[in-house]
């Protein structure tokens, strides 16, 4: 389904850094410094929206999955208030369309890597689907988190035209590396921008973050 992005009106204030969320599997995570935030939505008859918001996090004592490292990233996606006014939180929650599904896709697609031991994937992802508690900006809808390796490297969105031509042709070979290491298991890379990318300089290798 078509959506609109937007970087102005996400729901994600300054009680965001500090949370802490509790996976199942990985363990509690503490929310740090949120590196990017966006909303986006629908112009349709059930039109929703939903706010975006990307953090670096830390594990907690008490965190068992810390063979990675102790810092991860967690996307959250946040169901804002129905622009059709309906008075029922869940209205949602079984359509595949539905706010969080970019999440829900997200989490499918990064597992996979995971399972066929990508190289470019993080070495662990888990997702956490719940609703939000009274001390959120929309208490009873959607919130839904996704944790994942905290990745080497940098994004080239802004200064690859900063590089020589020798570096940025290491690059490319890279980036070709990666991408056939993707259609090996006969998946694509949906949106090949520069921002959904990290390149890692020390290992020569992209690493993929959606």
């Amino acid at each position: 389904m078509p959506y609109l992005i937007e970087k102005e009106g996400h729901c994600f204030d300054d009680t965001f850094p500090g949370r802490v969320v509790h996976f199942f599997g990985t363990g509690p995570w503490r929310l740090e410094e949120m590196i990017n935030a966006s909303q986006h939505h629908t112009e349709i008859e059930t039109a929703w929206r939903e706010s975006t918001g990307v953090f670096i996090a830390t594990a907690l004592s008490d965190n068992k999955f810390t063979s990675c490292g102790t810092k991860a990233i967690i996307k959250i996606w946040c169901q804002h208030d129905p622009a059709t006014g309906t008075d029922n939180p869940k209205y949602l929650a079984n359509v595949d369309d539905a706010p969080g599904s970019l999440g829900r896709d997200e989490f499918r697609n990064l597992q996979e890597l995971i399972d066929h031991e990508v190289r470019s994937a993080p070495c662990f992802a888990e997702g956490l689907w719940d609703y939000q508690s009274d001390d959120m900006p929309f208490p009873g809808f959607q919130i839904n988190y996704l944790v994942e390796e905290f990745l080497p490297g940098e994004n080239l969105n802004n200064f690859f035209q900063d590089y020589s031509l020798a570096q940025r042709e290491k690059i490319r070979v890279a980036f070709k590396k990666a991408i056939a290491d993707i259609t090996r298991i006969g998946m694509t890379l949906g949106d090949r921008a520069p921002r959904n990318v990290l390149y890692d300089s020390q290992s020569e290798q992209w690493c993929v973050r959606k």
